[in-house]
């Protein structure tokens, strides 16, 4: 492992696999390795000396790690020289103090010298011409008489400096020598003109042992308190925050709490989506190993955005181990076939809801699980025990044909979303409402939001035959919006050939359905409308319009209303001041006017008379002084209050 850049050269083999060259360029990749740093010239074993006239020469040799070895005797004449620039087998391999041998084969001159070490780097220097290179592989240079030193040219340079005509700084090459020793791997990189800073290191955090120690005897919470009343007050918190993470938190308590926790009559409602998803790699394990502890009798099951190596062996687990699903979200299984949409209606026989959204996002695969003939087949398989189908965020084709499956063979269909839906063609389509109304009359939630849908044409018998979407309790139309423009998905007419006989509609949302008048809102015949969205609508924008009448009709139930981007300054005021007529019986929570031109003294009535407001946006609200055109929730929200009625109180 290399500590100063993260790398580990012992996992990446394939990356690092043995060069393959030939036998010319052999040479060269040596030198571009293995060349070795600038020495002296090594010890040479000490040899017999005869008896000549001339006086043996013995000289001190000093290493540059600074260890000193005794003087030897060499007999000049006897002494292994090179002849004719090239080297005698004698000279292959010479001892050296460390016990490694300098091989020639390995060293041969360059323009270049590089230190091959297990951790370091090394920028040297490139000489010029002028310097003169040698043919000889030896990295040193041949002995030579005492008598006749050879002579050195110019200015003789500092040692380690590497300054001098026609240098130039070389690539930095950092080696890492492999843990079998058979060979070398390199790590390229250009050389620093400046000081390399050192790399942080992360700071490992070390986990603190709580000095708490379990009392043998626990308290009546994990010793004597029944399980039946343990269990019912984990299934109330399981019904608000969900079985994830509560059960694996609480399970950790003690032995009693845990006893409880694990029972699968608690892990009926679970949410498994990709936010809880950490490693990818033990999916297949960790989905395996729930479905055997802990999802036996789970009723809807959300995986949301789970990868699996195996789609097909996981539905297979699933339809063995969790006979009681009911409901299942496969959002984002962008490998979804139509072949595992069949297993899983063959094999589960209680499955009623099915969330298909976001598996086919870009082009319209003949194969995939939301295609034509995959919904179609679903629609006469499940029949009459499918009830929600979700297939929003899909790129669709044949929706009259799938719509028409819905309304021959799903009677009892209640949700279908069909929100951010685009087709293959990038045309919108039409949607026999009446056909639907007829086939589905328990249709509960209806979503065309940012689809390209529009209602079809049918005659004016054949709309007053249809019955409506008596149980309808929510309808989301809002147009899409592009550029500050929308294309018009509904108007007046088809606004009410959906909500001709809805009573029980709590949700309007016609954002940006700039051909939707407040005419046709003013009659729409649900009279507790709890959740309001006309943002973008033409009837924010209109100068007499009947928006103080709508919210009249709905003051005393509307909990959420959005009125963004009104331009109408007047029936704006008399629309907001309406909401608060109702004072402390109001029941309206959230309000956004972002974008409006909304005054002060409408505001501060709401501020004053909505005791139970929890939100309210004023982003660019041109009208408003500066200082408060902000989103304010929480004690913001109240610090504004208390603003403006103390200056409302001062102005009188």
């Amino acid at each position: 492992m290399d500590e100063r850049n993260g790398d580990c050269f012992e996992n990446h083999e394939d990356l690092f696999a043995p060069l393959s060259v030939s036998d010319s360029e052999h040479d060269c990749l040596k030198d571009f390795l293995l060349e070795p740093p600038e020495v002296q010239p090594p010890v040479l074993p000490p040899q017999q000396v005869l008896p000549l006239p001339t006086p043996s020469l013995q000289q001190d040799l000093h290493w540059n790690n600074g260890q000193v070895f005794p003087a030897c005797s060499v007999d000049i004449e006897r002494c292994l020289l090179p002849v004719n620039n090239n080297y005698t087998p004698e000279l292959d391999q010479v001892p050296v103090a460390n016990g490694d041998c300098w091989s020639p084969i390995a060293f041969t001159a360059s323009a270049s010298e590089r230190t091959v070490s297990s951790d370091c780097v090394s920028s040297e220097t490139m000489c010029s011409p002028s310097e003169g290179t040698s043919d000889s592989p030896s990295p040193y240079k041949a002995c030579t008489s005492v008598e006749e030193p050879q002579k050195k040219r110019g200015r003789k340079r500092k040692a380690g400096s590497s300054r001098g005509r026609f240098c130039t700084t070389v690539t930095t090459y950092q080696s890492q020598i492999s843990p079998d020793q058979n060979g070398i791997k390199i790590r390229i990189k250009k050389s620093l003109t400046e000081v390399p800073q050192k790399v942080k290191k992360k700071k490992v955090k070390v986990v603190v042992e709580d000095d708490y120690v379990e009392p043998t005897e626990q308290s009546p919470w994990g010793d004597k308190i029944p399980h039946f009343i343990l269990h019912n007050i984990f299934k109330m918190v399981t019904k608000i925050e969900g079985c994830v993470p509560f059960l694996v938190r609480v399970s950790r308590v003690c032995r009693l709490w845990r006893e409880v926790a694990i029972s699968p009559r608690l892990w009926q409602h679970v949410d498994l989506a990709s936010f809880w998803v950490k490693d990818r790699a033990k999916n297949d394990l960790k989905f395996r190993w729930l479905c055997e502890n802990r999802l036996a009798l789970v009723h809807d099951l959300n995986i949301g955005g789970w990868e699996f190596d195996g789609i097909p062996s996981i539905l297979d687990k699933m339809a063995s181990s969790c006979g009681e699903l009911r409901g299942i979200s496969l959002a984002g299984w962008q490998g979804l076939s139509i072949d595992h949409v069949k297993f899983l209606i063959a094999h589960c026989p209680k499955l009623q809801r099915l969330d298909l959204s976001a598996i086919n996002l870009e082009m319209g695969n003949p194969k995939s699980a939301v295609s034509m003939l995959s919904l179609v087949n679903l629609a006469q398989e499940m029949s009459g025990r499918l009830t929600q189908l979700i297939l929003s965020d899909n790129k669709l084709s044949g929706i009259p044909q799938i719509i028409s499956a819905l309304s021959t063979n799903c009677p009892n269909l209640q949700v279908l979303d069909l929100s951010n839906v685009r087709t293959v063609s990038h045309t919108t389509v039409q949607l026999h409402i009446e056909k639907l109304q007829q086939g589905c009359p328990k249709l509960r939630v209806l979503r065309i939001t940012n689809s390209q849908v529009i209602l079809s044409s049918v005659s004016l018998k054949e709309q007053s035959l249809s019955e409506g979407f008596p149980l309808l309790e929510e309808l989301s139309v809002a147009g899409v919006v592009e550029n500050m423009s929308t294309k018009p998905v509904i108007d007046d007419d088809g606004l009410l050939r959906i909500l001709k006989s809805s009573h029980k509609l709590r949700l309007l949302d016609v954002r940006g359905c700039t051909r939707v008048s407040d005419s046709s809102i003013v009659r729409v015949p649900a009279w507790d409308l709890e959740h309001l969205f006309l943002s973008g609508c033409n009837v924010t924008r209109v100068n007499d319009s009947g928006l103080e009448l709508i919210c009249q009709k709905w003051a005393h139930s509307l909990v959420e209303v959005d009125l963004g981007w009104s331009t109408a300054t007047e029936p704006l005021d008399a629309a907001v001041s309406a909401l608060a007529e109702h004072a402390e019986k109001s029941p309206l929570r959230v309000l956004n006017l972002c974008g409006s031109s909304v005054t002060v003294e409408p505001v501060r009535a709401v501020l004053t008379r909505c005791p139970l407001l929890t939100s309210l946006n004023l982003t660019s609200c041109r009208a408003m002084p500066r200082g408060i055109k902000r989103l304010y929730e929480g004690p913001a929200l109240n610090q504004l209050k208390e603003t403006m009625l103390k200056e409302h109180l001062s102005s009188e």
